[in-house]
């Protein structure tokens, strides 16, 4: 008989590659933002009505949003740890709640992106 944690160690292994490969293109933007400073000014929003102005862009601010996702990915960071750090006492599924630790990690770093 296959113990539940062995059953779900596929699962939440996959689930957590998939994630680390979907946080890549935010964490390189990321990593280039900082390094650069600011955005060039040639990145405007365009879609079909038309290309935003340089100071219709300095205008519009995301960082209350930012900041919610920000502050909620890192309150989920911190539950998941201390789930990790319980399930550590029991061997059922111990593995998988600190893969879910890992998960939860990569969550603040798309934040800024």
């Amino acid at each position: 008989m296959m113990m539940r944690s062995d059953s779900l160690f596929p699962i939440v292994t996959t689930g957590l590659v998939v994630l680390a490969l979907c946080t890549i293109p935010a964490f390189t933007s990321l990593v280039l933002q900082l390094s650069n400073g600011e955005k060039k000014s040639d990145e405007l929003y365009e879609d079909g009505d038309g290309k935003a102005t340089a100071e219709s862009m300095k205008a519009f601010s995301a960082k209350v949003p930012k900041a919610f996702i920000l502050l909620f990915a890192s309150v989920g960071t911190g539950l998941s740890l201390a789930v990790g750090i319980l399930s550590t006492q029991d061997e059922d599924l111990g593995i998988e709640n600190w893969l879910g630790v890992a998960a939860w990690v990569c969550s603040p770093l798309r934040c800024p992106a």
